[in-house]
């Protein structure tokens, strides 16, 4: 999360970029100014720098480990939960936040954004940490294709072929 500061006369604004505000502004900077964007982002398209929906494996492919008769969820699940409960406190930040006067400039508005800010951080961090985790999971010699999908046919289809994506990081 930004904060930024805009100083309008005598009335100081504090304003909240979020991620459907950034992507927006992104849209209108490069139909705007098409040649200084490409500078900055190659033409890459503003979509590609947000997530919307992420891929999650069937319970499936991340069985609970059970050890010495005591259950341990799978990493890949443990770190889902935790992306999704930092969602929630960020989203129950966000709709306090809606419910307060924005307008009126109080002594804990700051303290209110810091806590948006910090929240909003671990949320980031998290679903990172389960992006990494999750791809962790999909590639190598190990990984859920080629253990379970390489070299095999299923239902007369077509055999399946990992290749680079040169956009992927």
């Amino acid at each position: 999360a930004v904060v930024s500061t805009q100083s309008t006369g005598r009335v100081c604004k504090i304003v909240l970029l979020t991620p459907n505000s950034a992507l927006a502004f992104l849209n209108e900077v490069r139909k705007t100014d098409y040649a200084i964007y490409n500078l900055l982002f190659n033409n890459t398209p503003p979509s590609t720098m947000f997530y919307s929906i992420i891929c999650v494996p069937p319970v499936k492919f991340r069985p609970v480990s059970v050890v010495n008769g005591l259950k341990y969820d799978n990493a890949v699940s443990a770190k889902l939960g935790d992306s999704l409960s930092a969602s929630v406190h960020l989203s129950t930040l966000l709709q306090e936040q809606k419910s307060q006067d924005l307008l009126s400039v109080t002594s804990d508005q700051g303290e209110r954004f810091q806590k948006i800010q910090a929240a909003w951080l671990k949320c980031q961090t998290e679903v990172n940490q389960f992006v990494v985790m999750l791809k962790s999971v999909l590639e190598k010699k190990q990984g859920l294709f080629r253990m379970h999908m390489m070299g095999k046919r299923v239902n007369y289809a077509a055999r399946s072929v990992i290749s680079p994506d040169p956009f992927i990081n």
